[in-house]
């Protein structure tokens, strides 16, 4: 079955996902939001809500990770091993496997971190210190996770393509768009990023569970309506498709990038020096918004290192540098996801090349002047 908006309703009552009185006392709002999935938020009544999304028929890969996900929630709910995650995630509805198609709860206050910090200015500190709690959690289960090995055989175990694009381009995404292949052409006559790559690839570790797509499109902010709550506003992590056993450093690397990316937008100076505008601390970059998300993602640092004991003592710099190398990493991928419906000589995708490139060849001093906790007292 083909889902609509039309036929969305047929299709949730079928499955006893909603109650027909919803229906039919017109408490009951589709709003299509697609992306490679077709997605559907659907609005009830009080607040509640569900988000729908079917994998399309003729993609074999998408139906795989969008059955990644559906393991995920379902370990969430049912073993031990993974109860700790159930607070940073919706819960799971109702997983259709035959239709690819996954039904989660949905807050209506909820907003892509994107649409929130686009509305509420300046990075908010509170957002950086749940993320890091919600990784220090997310790692800190990874004993009994790894020790769960019938629930850890249903993941792949596999290290980002991207890692492997300078060699195997052609295989990993046959249907490149041009502006990727002009991307790759420049990635292979980068000595530097593609030691970079290889670099990452040989320090890969199978040490933790990554949710493993930690943008900001992924990062729910929804905000505390009730009365008593702790905090504004909670941070939820969506889109589980790609999560899988792999290395701690992906998750941070990839929160990290999203705080560069977000200095990128701000520094008066980043057409002046594309690749140092991302983490340098020269006074001609820096702005009021800036300086926030410089402290924004210093508290994030803060939070997570402290909590595994590597903000200080001898093991500080090695890890400040290991994470810069995965951060910049996750900036090549941004930039070929971005080089999709751009060309590869775009500023914005040519800034995130220069930036990578720049971090790796400089992790140290990448990572002192961007993740150093003095930055977000």
């Amino acid at each position: 079955m083909y889902l609509t908006s039309g036929t969305l309703a047929t299709y949730l009552l079928d499955r006893a996902t909603v109650e027909p009185g919803l229906i039919l006392s017109g408490d009951y709002q589709v709003v299509e939001a697609g992306r490679r999935n077709r997605n559907f938020k659907v609005y009830l009544k009080d607040g509640d809500g569900l988000f729908v999304k079917q994998a399309p028929m003729a993609m074999a890969e998408v139906h795989e990770t969008l059955n990644r996900e559906a393991i995920f929630h379902a370990l969430v709910a049912n073993r031990p091993a993974f109860a700790p995650l159930s607070g940073m995630c919706f819960s799971m509805r109702d997983y259709d496997r035959s239709r690819g198609t996954l039904t989660l709860e949905l807050a209506a206050t909820g907003r892509s971190l994107n649409e929130f910090l686009a509305q509420a200015g300046p990075d908010h500190p509170q957002v950086a210190q749940q993320l890091a709690q919600h990784l220090v959690t997310l790692h800190s289960a990874t004993a009994a996770i790894l020790a769960d090995t019938d629930s850890t055989a249903h993941f792949p175990h596999r290290q980002p393509w991207v890692l492997h694009l300078p060699r195997n381009a052609e295989t990993i995404m046959p249907a490149a768009s041009a502006g990727q292949t002009g991307l790759v052409a420049q990635i292979r006559a980068n000595p530097l990023l593609i030691q970079l790559l290889d670099t990452v690839a040989a320090e890969w570790r199978l040490n933790t569970f990554n949710h493993g797509d930690l943008k900001w499109e992924n990062i729910v902010i929804v905000a505390n309506t009730g009365e008593g709550a702790e905090a504004d506003f909670t941070v939820k992590l969506v889109d589980w498709e790609l999560c899988d056993i792999g290395d701690a450093g992906w998750d941070v690397g990839c929160i990290v990038a999203g705080y560069l990316q977000r200095l990128s937008l701000t520094a008066t100076g980043a057409a002046k020096t594309p690749g140092l505008a991302w983490f340098a601390a020269e006074p001609d970059l820096i702005t009021q918004e800036t300086d926030s998300a410089r402290r924004a993602l210093a508290a994030f640092w803060h939070g997570y290192a402290s909590a595994f004991g590597v903000l200080d003592g001898p093991h500080a710099d090695l890890a400040r540098q290991r994470v810069m190398r995965f951060a910049a990493v996750r900036l090549v991928l941004s930039a070929f996801e971005m080089a999709a419906a751009a060309s590869a000589e775009a500023p914005h995708v040519t800034g995130l090349m220069q930036a990578a490139a720049a971090i790796f060849a400089d992790p140290d001093r990448a990572g002192r002047n961007t993740l150093l906790p003095e930055i977000a007292a």
